[in-house]
């Protein structure tokens, strides 16, 4: 008797391991890539309220850190 579920699972996985090769071949370390004309251009100062508490971030305490900012819109239906 064959086992149907074996089956099933192996082909996911061939499946899953294929999506992950192809994204990995699509992945660039170049920063140009992504095409935003920000690319080596300086932040912007800033001094913006903490979201819980009364501190703030600032441009400047983040000089030398990478940080990643995340661009939300009201249009964005995941977001919402």
């Amino acid at each position: 008797m064959k086992h149907p579920l074996r089956a099933a699972t192996l082909a996911v996985a061939v499946v899953l391991v294929g999506l992950a090769v192809l994204l990995a071949s699509q992945v660039h370390n170049d920063p140009s890539f992504a095409g935003s004309n920000m690319n080596g251009k300086t932040l912007p100062t800033f001094d913006l309220p903490a979201l819980s508490g009364s501190a703030h971030i600032r441009s400047a305490d983040l000089q030398g850190k990478v940080v990643l900012v995340n661009f939300w819109n009201s249009w964005c239906i995941p977001c919402q």
